[in-house]
């Protein structure tokens, strides 16, 4: 068995590497272990120029996306830790994200590898979206999340204690043997679909997810809210059939641009001049 740790975090000996290390060493001595800092990555961003879109076609940038992917291939298991930045995961979470573009036709290469993930924050009520961002970076790997937890940090070292440290044992309990079902918060409601908090709910009783777009109705059983759904409901984000439509789509709209090329460069021909760029100097 061999597991991947991904950290999304620029601080060395910080809370999200602390975390996923602890994790990974509580796996059986047996277990093959590997962990990559998002941040050390040459990564460019992505430029949606769709060259990648043919499934025997892979990203044009030539940076170290292939030897990310390669690992995250050649891994059963995979930890994921991240800080929340401004109400958000950090940077190169996102930066990384963007480029799972190139692989919308390859999902199946990471199809059905148990997923964790660990998100700290650092002060009270501003953990903001980062449960959302990691939920998104893992299912847009086709991973499944079998656990996860958003715990408060404010200090290095604050991961590996108390409440936390506890925290961080179950993750790896789960990873090892997975749950029936992902852990919940008791009293949270998340979205049934893929444990997100970003729910919309709407004046009818209806609730849909941002994330996922998963959709429901609101009920009450015994005074306790909940949200109810169709299980067998397939028409949300992440789903098989939502890779397979996503990448049937982008290869429609990359004919339709082929098609249309001329037409869309005369289109552009017209801000070409347009000049209103603000730059810094450059030092000599």
């Amino acid at each position: 068995m061999k597991v991947l740790g991904i950290v999304s975090s620029p601080r060395k000996a910080g809370n999200s590497e602390l975390a996923v290390k602890e994790i990974l060493m509580r796996l059986p001595e047996s277990w093959e272990r590997e962990m990559i800092r998002l941040n050390e990555l040459d990564l460019e961003y992505c430029t949606a120029c769709y060259s990648c879109i043919p499934a025997d076609k892979k990203c044009r940038l030539n940076d170290d996306l292939e030897f990310f992917l390669e690992h995250v291939r050649r891994s059963d298991k995979i930890v994921i830790g991240a800080p929340a930045y401004y109400l958000g995961g950090h940077t190169a979470m996102k930066v990384t994200l963007d480029r799972f573009l190139s692989i919308v036709n390859n999902y199946d290469d990471f199809k059905g590898k148990d997923c964790v993930f660990i998100g700290s924050y650092g002060r009270p009520g501003s953990d903001g979206l980062l449960k959302e961002n990691m939920v998104i970076f893992a299912r847009k790997l086709h991973l499944d999340i079998v656990d996860s937890q958003i715990i408060l940090t404010a200090n290095p070292g604050d991961s590996v204690q108390g409440d936390n440290l506890r925290a961080l044992h179950r993750l790896a309990a789960s990873i090892e043997n997975p749950p029936e079902k992902p852990y919940q918060t008791d009293g949270e409601i998340t979205c049934p679909y893929c444990t997100s908090r970003a729910i919309t709910l709407m004046e009818d009783g209806s609730w849909k997810c941002t994330v996922c777009h998963g959709v429901g109705t609101i009920e009450n059983k015994d005074g306790k809210y909940g949200l109810d759904y169709d299980p067998n409901n397939k028409d949300y984000n992440f789903s098989l059939e939502d890779f397979k439509s996503h990448a049937d789509y982008l290869a429609k709209m990359k004919q339709l641009f082929l098609d249309t090329r001329h037409k869309i460069k005369e289109l552009q021909a017209k801000y070409a001049d347009v000049d209103f760029w603000v730059r810094p100097e450059k030092s000599a």
